[in-house]
């Protein structure tokens, strides 16, 4: 079921209107943008609204360059999956 994203969650959306994003749609934006830059309720949310296979898939079908290498450290162990692409051209 489609639901639109809590107002607490704006900075971690500076660049998009919270109107013009909802779950199902935009899933593997919101998924990336909140690992990468979600604080811990915007990280509760996400694990809240989100099953933990959706976010190992959205991230094994990423690319390396699209996470900070802090952020890629962390929820690679945390969910046990790495990015399988190094690159848009590998």
């Amino acid at each position: 079921m489609s639901k639109s994203l809590p107002a607490f969650l704006q900075p971690v959306f500076w660049s998009y209107q919270l109107t013009d994003l909802d779950t199902d749609t935009h899933e593997t934006l919101i998924i990336k943008q909140i690992l990468n830059h979600g604080s811990t309720p915007a990280v509760t949310w996400l694990r809240s609204t989100y099953t933990e296979a959706t976010i190992q898939a959205v991230i094994a079908n990423s690319m390396v360059s699209e996470w900070s290498k802090k952020s890629l450290s962390l929820w690679s162990k945390v969910y046990n999956t790495t990015p399988r692409r190094q690159s848009r051209f590998a």
